[in-house]
């Protein structure tokens, strides 16, 4: 949270926002989900806005926010274009959007040599979620720059996650003495290998 306090400035709008794990990022704080259900757990936490929509179509005007927050893979599985393009739409200038994706690495047959070849397969995969069968994009990290730059953004940092360490996809529990270790160990691996990618781009 600290982290993301760094870069989250003035009115926050957090997309995908969930159960709220981002609630305390900023007083001026809107989040949208398209679950109802995980915006009534959100609001057991906070009096704070919240609203059904997708990130595809934002029911804001142009230019309403100073940040913008993607996580949780929501431009793995909706249309990241258009989501980027809104994005782009209701940031101020200058304005922040930090996103995080699964990267093409979020595959268990991956071995660590074949990241460092650079060596990865299809970037596509299918999931079910609530039975749901959807259609899963991966991200290569030149991928996601570039579509975000061709949106209008400039990238100023990004990070690369779960090198070794396997991420806890939908388990909430705290990682052990080994796990915490190998993320400390994999800061000094490039960031293209991380399963899941944290970027912070600027609306140039």
């Amino acid at each position: 949270m600290e982290a993301m306090k760094k870069h989250a400035k003035g009115f926050v709008l957090d997309i995908g926002c969930g159960t709220g794990a981002y609630i305390g990022v900023s007083d001026d704080y809107v989040g949208i989900d398209i679950s109802k259900n995980m915006l009534e757990e959100a609001s057991k936490k906070s009096k704070k806005p919240f609203a059904v929509a997708s990130a595809e179509i934002l029911p804001f005007r142009n230019s309403s926010f100073n940040t913008v927050i993607c996580m949780f893979t929501v431009l793995n599985l909706c249309d990241y274009e258009k989501a980027a393009k809104e994005m782009h739409r209701v940031l101020r200038p200058g304005g922040i959007a930090i996103v995080s994706v699964a990267s093409v690495w979020d595959r268990k047959n991956y071995r660590f040599l074949d990241k460092l070849k650079n060596r990865y397969g299809s970037d596509v995969k299918n999931v079910r979620i609530e039975k749901e069968k959807l259609r899963f994009k991966m991200f290569a990290k030149d991928e996601l720059v570039s579509l975000f730059e061709k949106k209008g953004f400039e990238l100023k940092r990004m990070h690369g996650i779960y090198k070794f360490q396997e991420p806890y996809w939908n388990r909430y529990v705290n990682f052990g003495i080994v796990a915490r270790a190998k993320l400390l160990v994999e800061r000094l691996f490039p960031p293209q290998l991380g399963r899941i990618y944290i970027a912070v781009f600027r609306k140039a």
